[in-house]
């Protein structure tokens, strides 16, 4: 933990009892982080901290570890405060304070041994929640690329004039949203259909066949083909293996009959000789 936390009255923060469930702890959270969230206080300049703060507080209080150790932390705390509060009546007498100091002194060892065990336990989560952002982070960068990708296809047909952009914007909207088509205008038998989204880009290039009376070749430009070509290609390998593996199995078995057979009329031939 934060040295900023270890201090603070975490279920208060959040505004729930410490015998709390991790629903009504993940409850007060959402309600407090709307609350507290920068875009709704933008003027507060440690907006952004007690957002993070609140991350860190949820995080801690949902780790059934975590949560434990920092419990003993709170109940070490509130033992110290009774006892300060029996100290002082019981101090005029030289026994009461005997025992107080006794008791002190192993409230305090256990207090400073719970709260070397609560930082190991802040480390972790540290090192857990930092991971956590790499991967987060890794994520969001990876879905702005495929947000900013378009794919493209090549569409190629045999009698020129059959197709234009209008028509071909019609049969290539059924699987997604078409971005463009351009038909090339020196070769009215080619084309170029570009979709933002790889799934139609490969349906369309899956299904689409066109007109009966002029069909349609539809291929891949780039790139993003090549996983759909693979798969297809570690496909016909296998069937291939099989292929080898069944003709190998068929010869061994041949020849095994085979050895058997001879050895059959071989041992025939010496009973006969007998």
């Amino acid at each position: 933990m934060d040295s900023d936390l270890k201090d603070l009255d975490l279920y208060g923060i959040l505004g729930v009892k410490q015998s709390a469930t991790e629903k009504e702890i993940k409850t007060a959270y959402r309600k407090k982080a709307l609350e507290c969230h920068p875009d709704k206080n933008p003027d507060d300049p440690n907006a952004v901290q007690l957002f993070l703060r609140l991350s860190k507080i949820l995080t801690i209080l949902t780790d059934t570890a975590a949560r434990l150790d920092y419990d003993k932390l709170v109940n070490a705390k509130s033992a110290a405060k009774l006892r300060k509060k029996l100290r002082k009546k019981e101090c005029h007498s030289g026994i009461g304070k005997f025992i107080n100091d006794i008791f002190e002194s192993a409230q305090h060892e256990r207090l400073v041994r719970d709260k070397r065990i609560f930082k190991k336990e802040i480390k972790r989560l540290r090192k857990y929640i930092k991971r956590l952002k790499k991967e987060s982070d890794l994520i969001q960068r990876e879905t702005e690329k495929e947000k900013n990708r378009s794919y493209i296809l090549k569409i190629k047909w045999k009698k020129k004039g059959v197709y234009n952009k209008a028509n071909l914007t019609s049969l290539f909207s059924k699987y997604g949203d078409v971005s463009a088509v351009v038909v090339l205008e020196d070769d009215k038998s080619v084309a170029f259909v570009e979709y933002k989204s790889k799934t139609a880009a490969i349906n369309a290039k899956n299904k689409e066949v066109g007109l009966e009376s002029c069909p349609l070749i539809v291929s891949f430009l780039g790139e993003f083909g090549l996983d759909s070509a693979k798969k297809s290609a570690k496909k016909r390998a296998k069937k291939r293996a099989k292929k080898r593996a069944k003709k190998k199995a068929k010869k061994e078995n041949i020849l095994l009959l085979e050895i058997i057979v001879h050895s059959k009329s071989k041992s025939i031939s010496n009973d006969k000789s007998y």
